[in-house]
């Protein structure tokens, strides 16, 4: 995806102005504890955070000077920021590091291999299924494994969807659907994470994105014959089945899981952990009867 210096100016200084705008109810919202407002201001600003670290990419993807840097940062916001959480004691420093290191994976993956996004795509794919199979037998790790892949796979299907607008002069059809089903796929990811996690909003992008999946469905099956799907090229046909109807059909066999498997059922395929109760013995407490206390 080439980009020229004017559109590449005027698309970061955009969204430079929207991470400054986003950045003033997510601090009012912050000191007042207003949740919607604190949620929807968090996810607007990370993608818009990693948009303008996908389009300034994609203007310097190559540049050799400019990936050495991206590759060198990646270590850095891995390693750096947990030595000041244990110095400081700032616990939202890691938080902050790792989304940086994740978006700049993220960049390294999907801008500076291009040509590898499906095969890309796929690893965060089985990544996200080990870790819901070791979550299944309780395995130690997979928490961390979960929440990885679906971080890596939310970012990284996001700059997809950015740098699929390029398909516009070839393919105006896939130009639309396969950023929309992109960035749903991304909220999608999200929000089962921020359940995973117990945090506040995963209900809300969950519930929305499972909307949005039913309906962009059936717009997609009532559209796709009047799109000239038959003369397309073998390579956009491959990227709309491999690099978004795949993903896609996943979600929604999670979202079936989710909303259509009886209760019961679930319980025989993810049983609920069983707790071990403390080692505490039956023992009687005597009391005094007041009555006769006062009598003697």
């Amino acid at each position: 995806m080439q980009m020229s210096e004017t559109l590449f100016k005027k698309l970061v200084t955009y969204f430079g102005i929207l991470l400054l705008i986003i950045l003033i109810p997510l601090i009012i919202s912050s000191i007042y504890y207003y949740e919607p407002i604190m949620i929807l201001s968090t996810f607007l600003l990370c993608v818009a955070g990693v948009s303008e670290i996908t389009i300034i990419s994609i203007y310097y993807t190559e540049n050799k000077k400019f990936r050495i840097i991206i590759y060198a940062l990646i270590p850095f916001f891995l390693i750096i920021p947990f030595v000041l959480d244990i110095i400081t004691g700032w616990i939202i420093l890691p938080i902050i590091s790792g989304s940086f290191a994740v978006t700049l994976i993220c960049a390294a993956l999907f801008i500076f291999n291009r040509k590898r996004t499906t095969l890309f795509l796929y690893i965060l794919l089985i990544v996200i299924l080990l870790g819901i199979i070791m979550a299944r037998f309780h395995v130690p790790g997979a928490g961390i494994t979960l929440s990885l892949g679906l971080m890596l796979f939310a970012a990284g299907i996001v700059m997809y969807s950015i740098t699929s607008l390029s398909l516009r002069k070839n393919n105006k059809y896939l130009s639309v659907v396969i950023p929309v089903c992109s960035f749903i796929l991304a909220i999608f990811g999200v929000g089962v994470l921020f359940k995973i996690q117990h945090w506040p909003g995963g209900w809300i992008m969950t519930y929305f994105s499972t909307i949005s999946i039913i309906l962009i469905t059936i717009i997609i099956l009532l559209t796709l014959p009047q799109s000239g799907f038959f003369n397309w090229s073998p390579d956009h046909k491959k990227l709309f089945f491999r690099n978004t109807m795949i993903p896609w059909l996943i979600a929604a066999f999670f979202i079936g899981y989710y909303f259509l498997i009886p209760p019961n059922i679930k319980e025989i395929i993810f049983p609920p952990r069983e707790r071990i109760p403390f080692n505490m013995y039956y023992y009687e407490i005597n009391q005094v009867d007041t009555k006769d206390a006062d009598i003697e």
